[in-house]
């Protein structure tokens, strides 16, 4: 008797559960970047029309989570538009600022890696040039490679990797757990967990 109350009870809260979650919109068609877990969409906010929020959106329950937001305001003041990356179970948000455009001295980075199942941020503020590529691991670290030729990796703390690494050149295999770039012309490799 006490198993068909208990079942009855548990069939009863089931409709409530199904009902909070077919409230949420669904999530959008196409973005930015996605993959079979999770949708990057940019979205405009109606008070301020110049500021825009990186959603992330898992298609599983349609949870939001903002990852980053950006200020344009269509001027050459603006500075560099940010970079991001999608994995499974993680975004990453890399915002550049700088006090004067036509000097990259003056820039600070700021990297904010999301956990979309938990919505936990970890951000990393960095004083660094502006950025040419960003990778990101299925676990949640991060490799950020600048302009400069310097390449960090971004894990449970900031490791320099390289000091002349080409532009461009940062490759990630996630089987491999390996990031891979060139430097001087020739090929090099870490592991990046």
């Amino acid at each position: 008797m006490r198993l068909a109350l208990a079942l009855l009870a548990s069939l009863l809260c089931l409709p409530i559960a199904d009902a909070a979650a077919a409230k949420r919109k669904p999530c959008p068609q196409t973005g930015v970047v996605e993959n079979r877990f999770a949708v990057l969409s940019w979205k405009e906010t109606a008070r301020e029309p110049d500021h825009h929020v990186l959603q992330a959106c898992v298609k599983a329950g349609r949870k939001r989570v903002t990852v980053g937001d950006w200020t344009s305001s269509g001027s050459s003041w603006d500075g560099p538009a940010p970079v991001y990356a999608l994995t499974e179970r993680y975004a990453a948000f890399h915002l550049q600022t700088c006090a004067d455009p036509t000097d990259t001295a003056t820039c600070t980075s700021l990297l904010r890696l999301t956990n979309l199942r938990s919505g936990a941020r970890r951000t990393v503020r960095l004083d660094a040039p502006l950025s040419a590529d960003l990778v990101l691991t299925r676990r949640g670290s991060a490799a950020l490679g600048f302009a400069d030729g310097r390449l960090l990796a971004i894990g449970a703390a900031v490791e320099t990797l390289d000091t002349a690494a080409e532009p461009g050149s940062v490759a990630y295999a996630p089987t491999a757990r390996r990031l891979y770039w060139t430097a001087a012309g020739q090929p090099r490799s870490a592991v990046l967990r």
